[in-house]
């Protein structure tokens, strides 16, 4: 029986909320995707995705250009049914992911929930990786969830690779920079519970330009554009400050994120227009900055440019060093899946180049 046999007589046999991977809500999944590409016309493809009702929750959150690619045409039909006259807003493919003709970065994000696990060859999970690379445009984010190391070892009677967060990460590879994993232990029909293992990665950014020299006459176009996007305060005390702006100044901010990562605890405020501030602790901005903290001229203050591209960043850089700033970090890839750099202008002001794909500026 071939792959996609077996898929479809699992779909043809069982009722979708009789499979053991059956969610009513597929809340985890949709919320790494508005958090991290909150943008609603990036493309979207759910791999696997079959009968799963992630389809309905990213329609109801206003994404609009979605595709759902599975190898059981019976899945695909009940999920077009579930969801009514607003299938017709959702592209639906009959494929194996290994052999399926995907658009070249096509997808702005690429999700599987319980497709990887089953490529047991190493063949298969390199081609699978293959096409990823191959669809998911630069920069892109890239969810993939297994069975955790201690999960199920087999699953719809078929052997599986179940994974660890690094263990995951590793089968991709130094392209995919490891943006933030989670474990669900999720509750079958039957009652049964299974430990899942989910990481969202970023694909390598699009090629840097060539830096010009410092000492070359600036070019007529400015990269840089006259906008600040967030204005970074550095504190001593985290939790003082996010409880000063928001219960003493009753600034509306979602609390303190990025806890997992070292020096990447941080809270934003929604102020006027598309302007953030951000509270991060003193120690933490020196560090990312490169500047040591027992120097006077520690940063104090960030003033934060969000630009389109990591490009866009190479050039910004380049032109504030031919203006005369400068550089305390080459720009480079960040730990949480983005592009950035500092500069200093003449007065030691620091600024902070930086494209984050989940804060895309407006103009």
């Amino acid at each position: 029986m071939t792959r996609a046999e077996h898929w479809e007589a699992v779909y043809r046999t069982k009722g979708p909320d009789q499979v053991s991977w059956f969610q009513a809500e597929a809340r985890l999944s949709r919320q790494l995707i508005q958090r991290l590409s909150p943008d609603r016309s990036g493309a979207i493809i759910d791999i696997g995705g079959g009968a799963s009702t992630l389809v309905d929750g990213l329609l109801d959150a206003g994404y609009g250009a979605l595709t759902v690619l599975d190898l059981s045409p019976t899945a695909l039909q009940r999920a077009r049914e579930r969801i009514g006259a607003r299938a017709a807003r959702v592209a639906w493919q009959v494929a194996d992911v290994l052999d399926a003709a995907l658009p070249h970065q096509g997808f702005d994000v690429w999700h599987d929930r319980a497709v990887f696990h089953f490529l047991t060859a190493d063949a298969e999970r390199r081609r699978y990786v293959e096409q990823v690379r191959h669809a998911v445009r630069p920069g892109g984010l890239v969810i993939v969830a297994t069975f955790a190391d201690d999960g199920p070892t087999r699953c719809s009677g078929l052997e599986v690779a179940r994974y660890s967060p690094a263990q995951l990460h590793a089968e991709f590879g130094a392209p995919f920079t490891l943006v933030e994993s989670h474990r669900e232990l999720h509750v079958t029909p039957g009652g049964a519970t299974q430990a899942f293992t989910y990481c969202a990665c970023r694909t390598a950014a699009a090629p840097r330009l060539v830096r010009p020299a410092a000492n070359r006459t600036p070019q007529a176009t400015h990269p840089m554009k006259p906008r600040i996007s967030v204005l970074t305060l550095a504190v001593r005390d985290l939790d003082a400050a996010v409880r000063f702006y928001r219960d003493g100044l009753g600034f509306a901010t979602e609390g303190i994120v990025g806890t997992e990562f070292e020096h990447g605890a941080v809270a934003f405020f929604a102020l006027q227009s598309s302007l953030r501030l951000a509270l991060w602790p003193r120690t933490s901005l020196a560090h990312d900055a490169g500047i040591a903290i027992d120097q006077e001229s520690a940063p104090a203050i960030s003033l934060g440019h969000n630009v389109a591209s990591a490009a866009e960043v190479d050039a910004v850089m380049a032109q504030a060093a031919a203006a005369g700033a400068t550089i305390r970090k080459e720009a480079a890839p960040t730990f949480w899946g983005g592009y950035a750099g500092y500069f200093q202008d003449p007065d030691g002001y620091l600024w902070e180049v930086v494209w984050n794909p989940a804060m895309m500026p407006n103009d």
